[in-house]
């Protein structure tokens, strides 16, 4: 091509060498070799041990916080579980005077199914899965408690309430039909139609023994109430256990992640400048940096639905909320800056390699602009410690202004540069000859420009709603009117449930069990229900099989050595399945 030629005469001078300077920033690579940037790597990393960014993440994230994590989150799930089994087990410490949903044994098991099913990782998701769950689990008990307002007692009082099947089954086909069709949480839907099974088969089923309450009046031992207690009770057992012994918070982990995720974004930057410098204009380098595009774009999303689930852990109160919309804030500018990173990297993809030509005079300073960018992202001092402290000191924020004033120098110098050398080459206007220098000069500066009004503007408090951010939260959970879930899954989960509640009434005689398994294993999509419910139907197996293996070895359960035992298989059941 033409516009290689006169590039290449353009740029016929030695390209100037670029060493690290004692006292330069550090370089991206640099904060990849430790995530803690106030360390001082031994060496730079090579674009060999940065050969594929895919498998970096799936290094960094999985083979060693998610182990640790699930680990730890194991051993947590055990001990309550094994608490509320030992609470079972204490002489005396169940009695007549407290509520049915803690005197009663069976009813106290509950409690730890309905922890398992709660508890989770971090305080976030928890707090958020309980809130699905009690919702649901509040839908069924009001239901029910409106229909024994108007038939008190149910079918096994048909007799003198005027007791009208055809009412019962209108509601279990309409109730059932909402909670599957309008745009609830996939907890809510599943907590709600597992009690609307359990509690539409005791009032349809006229030699029930059930007790619910009538008229409106509650009855703190009837069978909606003490469930409703149940639930109530797991969930905020599975709370405590993610903040004891210490709180696991989202906000930590996401914190740890952004700081990675914004020093790989500083290395394909890099990676893409070499590709513009003529360096390294490989297809190799190519394939490899669309590859860390898309493992940042993945986890871009990732961290996005993270920030969401920081909500729940402080309601947006406090600093709490500062950190969460400041992170909010910065995951969109990591956004923004892989939005020009992409550009870049497609616009290199040209036939020949790219030569470098006016750019390879511009080699020092654009390194230096990079280090300077990743310094001010990840550096020690820079935004990711300020979201770390959650404040920074007045020495701090003079150093991160100094830095965007920094960017402010290096953009203008590298302009001031490039407009001499289009100058001198006989292009001092535009020219098709350099639409690719031009479009990475501009380019660059966008880059350098995102970063400096973010770090300009770190400091100044976001004006938030708190009211108006609750009530959209709380929406995103029951919200009728947003995007309803496909057709074909409305079809097959209904059909599914009211075919299960049949056979539940007329085959197996008003037992509920089939219709609620139906709403534990519902999913929109089929290839995850299939691997979810396989594992489901492992863990069954195993929980009802492994207990009756070990507890035939044990001489007594009702005390002593054979209850500590049985304490360790529950604890290790937990742990290890």
């Amino acid at each position: 091509m033409a516009g290689r030629t006169d590039r290449s005469v353009l740029g016929n001078r030695p390209p100037a060498e670029s060493p690290r300077r004692p006292g330069m920033a550090m370089t991206p690579r640099d904060v990849l070799v430790s995530p803690d940037s106030r360390a001082s790597p031994s060496r730079p990393i090579t674009t060999k041990d940065i050969s594929d960014m895919n498998q970096t993440y799936g290094t960094m994230f999985a083979r060693g916080e998610r182990f640790k994590s699930n680990v730890e989150m194991a051993c947590r799930g055990g001990v309550g579980v094994a608490l509320v089994i030992w609470v079972t087990t204490v002489p005396g410490l169940i009695n007549d005077t407290m509520p049915r949903a803690y005197n009663d044994v069976q009813l106290l098991c509950m409690v730890g199914f309905w922890f398992v099913l709660t508890f989770w990782k971090d305080l976030g998701t928890t707090v958020r899965n309980a809130v699905q769950a009690i919702l649901g689990t509040l839908v069924a008990v009001l239901n029910s408690l409106v229909l024994n307002a108007i038939f008190p007692g149910g079918a096994k009082n048909a007799r003198s309430n005027g007791y009208a099947p055809s009412i019962a089954w209108a509601d279990i086909f309409v109730v059932a039909f909402l909670l599957i069709f309008m745009n609830v949480s996939d907890r809510f839907r599943t907590f709600g139609l597992f009690y609307l099974a359990m509690f539409m088969m005791h009032f349809m089923n006229p030699e029930s023994t059930a007790i619910f309450s009538r008229n409106f009046e509650i009855n703190w031992n009837g069978t909606g109430i003490s469930y409703l207690l149940v639930c109530t009770s797991g969930c905020v057992l599975a709370i405590l256990f993610t903040l004891l012994p210490y709180p696991r918070l989202v906000s930590q982990s996401v914190v740890a992640e952004c700081n990675v995720t914004a020093a790989t974004v500083c290395v394909v930057i890099e990676q893409v400048t070499e590709i513009y410098l003529g360096s390294s204009a490989t297809s190799a380098l190519h394939s490899k940096c669309e590859k860390a595009a898309d493992g940042i774009a993945e986890k871009l999303k990732e961290l996005e639905s993270r920030t969401e689930l920081m909500w729940w852990e402080g309601f947006d109160i406090g600093r709490l909320g500062s950190r969460r919309h400041l992170l909010v804030r910065f995951v969109a500018l990591l956004k923004k800056l892989m939005d020009i990173v992409h550009g870049l990297e497609h616009a290199a993809r040209v036939e020949e390699p790219v030569e470098g030509g006016l750019l390879k005079e511009l080699t020092p300073e654009i390194q230096q602009l990079i280090a300077s960018m990743s310094a001010t992202l990840v550096g020690s001092g820079g935004i990711v410690d300020f979201m770390s402290d959650g404040d920074l000191a007045n020495h701090q924020v003079d150093t991160l202004l100094r830095r965007a004033e920094q960017l402010r120098r290096e953009v203008h110098a590298i302009s001031r540069h490039y407009t001499g050398l289009r100058v001198e080459g006989g292009h001092p206007t535009l020219s098709i000859f350099l639409l690719e220098e031009d479009y990475f000069v501009y380019n660059m500066s966008a880059l350098a420009h995102a970063v400096r009004e973010f770090a300009m503007t770190v400091q100044k408090p976001a004006e938030r709603d708190l009211q108006k951010e609750m009530e959209s939260t709380l929406l995103d959970l029951v919200d009728p009117t947003a995007t309803r879930g496909n057709l074909n899954f409305v079809f097959r989960a209904y059909v599914a449930y009211m075919v299960a509640f049949f056979a539940g009434v007329y085959l197996f005689g008003y037992d509920f069990l089939l219709p609620a398994t139906i709403a534990l294993v519902l999913s929109k999509f089929t290839g995850s229900a299939l691997e979810r419910n396989l594992g489901r139907m492992q863990g069954v197996v195993l929980g009802l099989v492994l207990p009756v293996i070990v507890l035939t070895q044990l001489p007594t359960c009702g005390g002593g050595a054979g209850t500590w035992a049985f304490l360790l298989l529950i604890f290790l059941f937990i742990g290890l399945c």
